[in-house]
C-alpha cells in the first residue's frame, strides 16, 4: 500500500509518497524517457537481469503497465534514453551494450552496439541520439554510431575504470570521469583529449567498491545550456565552466558524505545530489541555495528528474524505486518550466533556509515528514514568473510496496 505523509513534530505538513519494487535487490539504475517520447515512461535495470520500462500512467497490472525486457543473462548496470524516446541502451556484467527499440510501449532487441572487457557502468546518448558513448570498468570509452556498427571510437587515457560519461548540449565535447580521479573533456570532432583536470575526487570515493560494485559513481552533469559541468566525488558539488574546466561557486554545505550522483533539471535552474548514505540535496542553481533534503534508510543509486512533472526518481541499493512529488515548491518555477533568461534570473524567488524531509520506510519507522518554510518568497514587480507552465499527467495507480528505502 501507498503510505502517506503525517504531521510530524514541529507542524511539517506531509506529503504522498510512491514506492515499488523494481528488481532484486542490489546495484541497478533508472532513466526517464524524455518529454519528446509524448509517454510517462520510468526505465530500469538491476540485479535480476532484467529492464523494464514502468509506464506511469498506467496501473501496475494493467495491461502495458510494466513491460519486462528479458535479454541478458547477466545483471544490468546501467540504462540510458535516446532524446527522442525511440531507443534504450543498456549494459552490465555481461559487458555488452546493447540497442533496444521502444515500441508499443515495450523494447525489442535491436543490435549489440559494443562490447568492453570489463563491466559496463555508463551509458550517454548524444543529444542528437546519432551516438552512445560506454563507459566500464575498463580504462578506454567506446563512442559507437547508432545507425552504423561500424563506426566506433575508442577514446584512450583514463589509468583505471571510467566511471560516468556526459556528452556536451552543445555536442563539441563528451565530459568523463575517472577511478584515476581525473575528469576529462574529449573533443567530439577529433577523438582526441582536450583537457584534463587531475586529483578531482578523493582516493575512497574513486575507488571504494562494495561486492564488486562502486560505492560513489563520481557522476557528471552539464547544465542545458552547456555552461557548466557538475561533478559528483566531493562532500561538495564541484561545479567547472565549460572548457576550461575552472572551478566556480560549489553546491556547498548541505552534504556530510561524499556526493555520488548529479542531475541537472530540464531546465537548468535546479540541481539535485545524492551521497553515498542516500541524502537527496535539490539545489536553486543560480543562487547555490539547498531547497529541499530527503533522508532515506538505504543508498540510492540513481536519481532523475521527470521530465512531465515536479518529481524526481529513486531507486536503491532494495531494487525498489520512488517518486517524490512537489520537488520545487509552488512559489518558484517548476524544473520544467519554459524560461527565458533575461527575465527569469531576476524574477526567481529566493529563500534563506531549507526545508527538510525525511524519507524514512520500513517496520518501525516513521511516515514521510513534509518541509518548513522560512521567511517569504519575494516576487518582482509585476509579482509572476516568466515562465509557461507544461501541465504534467497526474499518475492514477497506486503502488505496491509497502516499504522503500529500509535497511
Amino acid at each position: 500500500m501507498e503510505k502517506k505523509g503525517e504531521k510530524e513534530e514541529g507542524g511539517m505538513a506531509g506529503r504522498d509518497l510512491t514506492r515499488r519494487l523494481a528488481h532484486n535487490a542490489g546495484f541497478c539504475s533508472l532513466a526517464y524517457a524524455p518529454a519528446a517520447a509524448k509517454d510517462r515512461i520510468l526505465v530500469t535495470c538491476g540485479n535480476d537481469d532484467l529492464v523494464k520500462l514502468h509506464d506511469l500512467e498506467k496501473g501496475r497490472d494493467d495491461e502495458g503497465g510494466v513491460n519486462e525486457v528479458d535479454h541478458f543473462e547477466d545483471s544490468v548496470y546501467a540504462v540510458a534514453v535516446s532524446p527522442d524516446g525511440t531507443r534504450i541502451a543498456a549494459g552490465g556484467e555481461g559487458k555488452v551494450a546493447v540497442l533496444f527499440k521502444v515500441e508499443d510501449g515495450g523494447a525489442d532487441y535491436e543490435r549489440n552496439a559494443t562490447k568492453s572487457t570489463l563491466p559496463i557502468r555508463d551509458l550517454s546518448f548524444s543529444p542528437d541520439g546519432a551516438r552512445l558513448a560506454v563507459a566500464s570498468d575498463d580504462d578506454e570509452i567506446r563512442v559507437v554510431h547508432v545507425e552504423n556498427k561500424d563506426e566506433v571510437v575508442t577514446l584512450r587515457g583514463h589509468e583505471g575504470g571510467v566511471k560516468s560519461v556526459a556528452f556536451d548540449p552543445k555536442g563539441e565535447y563528451l565530459a568523463s570521469s575517472g577511478s584515476d580521479r581525473s575528469v576529462r573533456l574529449w573533443l567530439l570532432e577529433t577523438g582526441n583529449e582536450f583537457k584534463k583536470l587531475s586529483q578531482v575526487f578523493g582516493k575512497v570515493p574513486a575507488t571504494d567498491v562494495e561486492n564488486g560494485n562502486p560505492i560513489n559513481l563520481c557522476q557528471l552533469a552539464w547544465s542545458p545550456d552547456g555552461e557548466f559541468l557538475a561533478v559528483a566525488g566531493s562532500k561538495d558539488v564541484k561545479i567547472l565552466e565549460r572548457a576550461s574546466l575552472k572551478e566556480v561557486d560549489a553546491c556547498a554545505g548541505a552534504h556530510e558524505h561524499e556526493v555520488s550522483i548529479v542531475q541537472f533539471s530540464s531546465n537548468g535552474l535546479y540541481l539535485l545530489s545524492v551521497d553515498v548514505t542516500g541524502l537527496i540535496v535539490v539545489w536553486e542553481f543560480q543562487s547555490r541555495e539547498s531547497l529541499q533534503r530527503y533522508k532515506n534508510g538505504s543508498r540510492v543509486l540513481a536519481a532523475k528528474w521527470d521530465p512531465f512533472a515536479n518529481t524526481i526518481a529513486a531507486i536503491s541499493i532494495k531494487g525498489e524505486y520512488g517518486l517524490i512529488d512537489d520537488v520545487v515548491p509552488d512559489s518558484k518555477p517548476g524544473p520544467n518550466d519554459k524560461r527565458d533568461d533575461e527575465d527569469v534570473n531576476s524574477e526567481i524567488a529566493q529563500e534563506d533556509g531549507f526545508g527538510e524531509i525525511r524519507m524514512q520506510f520500513g517496520d518501525g519507522l516513521e511516515p514521510a515528514g513534509g518541509v518548513q518554510w522560512e521567511g517569504e518568497p519575494m516576487l518582482d514587480a509585476r509579482g509572476s514568473f516568466a515562465v509557461a507552465r507544461r501541465q504534467p499527467p497526474q499518475p492514477p495507480f497506486q503502488p505496491q510496496v509497502p516499504c522503500l528505502f529500509a535497511r
